[in-house]
C-alpha cells in the first residue's frame, strides 16, 4: 500500500492513502497528543509509520463504553482504521497493540516519554511518512517501559532524532572552523550546530563551554542504536548538560519550544 498525496489550499501537498477513494484507510499509529472535544469526543494527533503525523476525531472516546477509547491513550501503539474527513479524519476502529502501562503509573517514566512524545510533535510536520522516527519513537518507548534510565532515553532520543530530520550535531569538527577535532571540544553552539574548538569558543556568541564528557557521552548515543542507549553510563551532571545543549540546537531549528522538557527537569532534580 502506497500513500498518494492531495491538495490542500492551507498546507500544500500532504500525503493521503492510495485507497483514499474508498474514504477509509488502516495504520499503525503511536498516540502523541489528545485534547477533549465537546462532551463525548477527542481529537487525537497520532503518528503512523506509512502517513506520518495526522489528526483524527474519536467521535465517542469520552463515553464509558466507547471500543476506541484505548486508542486515545497518549503512548499507546494501536492499529485504527481511519475515514478521510474534510478538516480532521474520523477514527472508527482500533485495536491496542502494546499500552506501555508503566509509562503512566511510573513519574520518572512518565516525565521522559511525555517529553518525547511532544517532542516528536514538534518535530514533525503534518502528513509527511516518517517510518524511521517511527520506529525511533517506539523503540524509545520500549526501552522506556523496560526500566531503562529514563534521562538516557531522553537524550538518545534527541540526537537520535536530529539525524533523522537532517540536523544532527557535528562532533567531529569545529561548527565554525571545520577544522578537525583530535579530542573533545571545549564547547557546544546551538546556532552553528555542533561543538566548537577552542580557537573558536571565545568568539562565538552563544557557544557553551562544557566538559568533555558530555561531548563523549554524545559521541557515544550516537555511535549505538536507541535500544542500546542503556549501555552508555553518564552522570547527573552530563545527562542535565547534554539535553539543554540539544533542546537549544533543536529549538534553534524548529522554532518549537517543547513545555514538558521542564517538567521532566524539575522531576529528575528532585530525585537526585
Amino acid at each position: 500500500m502506497r500513500p498518494i498525496t492531495r491538495r490542500n489550499s492551507a498546507k500544500g501537498l500532504i500525503c493521503i492513502p492510495q485507497e483514499w477513494t474508498l474514504r477509509v484507510y488502516r495504520a499503525e499509529v503511536i498516540v502523541l497528543r489528545r485534547i477533549n472535544l465537546g462532551e463525548t469526543d477527542k481529537v487525537v494527533t497520532l503518528l503512523s509509520r506509512q502517513y506520518g503525523k495526522l489528526s483524527a476525531v474519536a467521535k465517542g472516546a469520552r463515553k464509558p463504553t466507547s471500543r476506541i477509547a484505548g486508542a486515545t491513550e497518549v503512548f499507546s501503539c494501536c492499529s485504527v482504521m481511519l475515514a478521510l474527513g474534510r478538516n480532521l479524519d474520523v477514527l472508527t476502529q482500533s485495536e491496542v497493540k502494546v499500552s506501555f502501562p508503566a509509562l503512566r503509573t511510573d513519574l520518572g517514566r512518565f516525565a521522559a516519554a511525555s517529553y518525547i512524545t511532544e517532542l516528536t510533535d514538534a518535530i514533525l510536520p503534518e502528513r509527511l511518512p516518517a517510518p524511521a522516527i517511527f520506529d525511533l519513537l517506539l523503540g524509545a518507548l520500549s526501552a522506556l517501559q523496560s526500566d531503562a534510565n529514563p534521562s538516557l532515553v531522553a537524550r538518545a532520543f534527541e540526537l537520535h532524532a536530529a539525524r533523522e530530520q537532517g540536523y544532527e550535531p557535528t562532533f567531529t569538527v569545529c561548527a565554525q572552523c571545520h577544522a578537525p577535532l583530535g579530542s573533545p571540544a571545549p564547547g557546544f553552539s546551538p546556532a552553528l550546530g555542533g561543538a566548537v574548538c577552542a580557537s573558536c569558543v571565545g568568539r562565538v556568541r552563544d557557544a557553551e563551554r562544557v566538559a568533555p564528557n558530555v561531548i563523549r557521552l554524545a559521541q557515544r548515543l550516537l555511535s549505538v542504536p536507541l535500544q542500546r542507549a542503556s549501555e552508555s553510563g553518564a552522570g547527573h551532571h552530563e545527562l542535565t548538560t547534554l539535553g539543554r545543549l540539544m533542546r537549544a540546537h533543536i529549538e534553534y531549528r524548529t522554532e518549537r519550544r517543547v513545555k514538558s522538557a521542564e517538567f521532566m527537569d524539575a522531576l529528575v532534580a528532585t530525585t537526585q
